[in-house]
């Protein structure tokens, strides 16, 4: 039976949700915002957050390989709480182009770790449905041109950093409060190498060495063993990555 963490799901769905309303709120005020800036700066402040999100990717992707989704799935919702203060009280070209800058490194890492968060907390039955689900967090890239643009006509930067701001405060809370529940953040379903060390480690012990699978020069397992999924994840996201 499929099961799904619906905790985890909206958390990285809200994360997703939020970056594209960060994303594009402010895209659709920056034209109205700036008016004595030049056309190279306009293009700057368009440009500049999905380059720092590419260029920051790797790294974040580097990062949490090594110190777990656990440990970095807080950062990007902080650096967007940061981004809306600095909205919320600076009015300049310099204030806008420090605000897409945090944007771009909120999303390089939120999408690394939200995803591996996603990913590893369920198993084969129920993943593709959680990360297809988490995914339609981007829905804001549709309602969030129209809601930054009647937020700035409403009340100005100000309602628009102040509700970005507070939505953004709110999932971080969200996300410290099921930490630190009893219950806490779901546990890492095993990869298959956990699960073939295991094994291994067990036929080992009892001298039946010959049935033990090998690795195979392709990177999968010989017959008689597990067949690894790595690989096909590694070029998945090498394409993406490319495509990007």
């Amino acid at each position: 039976m499929m099961k799904l963490h619906y905790s985890l799901i909206g958390l990285v769905w809200m994360g997703a949700f939020l970056d594209m309303m960060y994303h594009t709120t402010l895209t659709s005020v920056l034209p109205k915002a700036l008016t004595l800036t030049n056309p190279l700066m306009h293009a700057l402040m368009f440009e500049i957050r999905p380059t720092v999100a590419i260029l920051g990717a790797p790294v974040a992707g580097i990062l949490i390989q090594r110190y777990g989704w656990r440990a970095m799935i807080y950062l990007p919702f902080q650096l967007l709480a940061i981004a809306g203060a600095v909205l919320f009280v600076g009015n300049n070209s310099l204030t806008y182009l420090c605000v897409r800058i945090l944007q771009g490194l909120a999303a390089a890492l939120l999408y690394p770790a939200g995803f591996t968060a996603v990913s590893r907390t369920h198993d084969e039955t129920a993943r593709g449905t959680a990360v297809a689900i988490a995914l339609t967090g981007d829905v804001a890239i549709i309602i969030g041109p129209l809601l930054g643009g009647l937020l700035y006509d409403w009340g100005g930067r100000h309602l628009l950093a102040a509700s970005m701001l507070a939505l953004t405060v709110l999932t971080l809370l969200a996300l410290f409060s099921q930490a630190n529940s009893a219950r806490g953040l779901p546990s890492d379903i095993p990869s298959i190498r956990d699960g073939l060390a295991a094994s291994t480690s067990h036929q080992a012990g009892q001298g039946d060495l010959e049935s033990i699978p090998q690795a195979s020069s392709t990177g999968g397992m010989r017959p008689g063993g597990m067949t690894g999924g790595g690989r096909g994840y590694g070029v998945f996201a090498n394409l993406h990555f490319l495509v990007c």
